[in-house]
């Protein structure tokens, strides 16, 4: 950050003062969304790292954790920037991940047209751009460029080690370089009809509240002319807050037209943990 930026952002500070999403403490200028010391202290999943798990989730959410605070304030309190930030962060987790296989597309759970007017975005669809941009981020070795936070992240590195990290990195593994053809869609889906919030059904009717709720969206065709070139596709299916999957495995249902040419994968920015 240049120095008239940097005097410009404290000067908005001081009429606007912003907080931490986390722990509501006063950002410093340097600092998006969420304070260092909290984005240092993300209860990850580390789900990138496990080739058995069937969701890849950035870390866990409980009615007692300070973190759920994140995922309220992406869905319910129109923090479309946390949501894409959060996103990134699980890109480039997954991108630097050697167990992950490479991800064409990536495609967010559609909401109802009266509940997008409702909240003004779909923020399934942030956290979905957001993972795009790591992930390609990576790919084009843009990651050392984006400052202490990153590599904080990238290396589950304390807040006091951040800074020699971030000097040691030297250049992004080759491996990485593949999510460069990445992109999103997202219109993939659509969602036929109106269902009853997620949050307010039993675990038990889940699956059937979103059962048969979705199909192929407007962006059908840019995905088959895709498949057409490439002969297969990984599709990762993004969603905000997931407890048993009910949703993304009604949206999976949605692509088995394609079945034997398109591998699924389930992503959200957190996964739901009773204990």
């Amino acid at each position: 950050m240049t120095d008239i930026k940097r005097i410009l952002c404290n000067l908005a500070d001081v009429v606007l003062p912003r907080r931490c999403a986390v722990c509501g403490k006063f950002l410093l200028a340097d600092e998006r969304d969420i304070c260092l010391e909290c984005l240092c202290d993300i209860p990850y999943t580390h789900s990138w790292n496990d080739r058995d798990a069937w969701l890849l989730s950035l870390f866990y959410y409980n009615d007692v954790s300070p973190y759920r605070r994140l995922a309220l304030s992406v869905k319910y309190m129109g923090n479309s920037s946390l949501g894409r930030r959060m996103g990134r962060i699980l890109g480039i987790r997954t991108a630097f991940s050697s167990v992950r296989p490479h991800i064409d597309i990536v495609a967010p759970v559609p909401l109802h047209w009266r509940r997008k007017w409702s909240r003004g975005y779909n923020q399934a669809e942030e956290i979905a751009s957001g993972f795009v941009d790591g992930y390609r981020s990576v790919a084009y070795g843009g990651i050392a460029e984006t400052g202490i936070a990153e590599a904080c992240i990238v290396e589950d590195c304390t807040v006091e080690a951040a800074g020699p990290v971030l000097a040691q990195r030297g250049g992004v593994p080759s491996a990485c370089r593949q999510g460069a053809d990445t992109i999103l869609l997202p219109s993939l889906l659509r969602r036929n009809r109106h269902t009853n919030s997620q949050t307010k059904v039993g675990v038990d009717s889940k699956a059937g509240n979103v059962r048969g709720a979705f199909s192929i969206g407007k962006d059908r065709r840019a995905f088959e002319e895709l498949l057409s070139r490439r002969g297969h596709l990984t599709v990762l299916l993004m969603d905000d807050t997931c407890t048993t999957g009910a949703t993304l495995f009604s949206c999976a249902d949605a692509l088995k037209p394609y079945r034997g040419k398109v591998d699924v994968l389930f992503a959200a920015m957190a996964k739901v943990r009773e204990d």
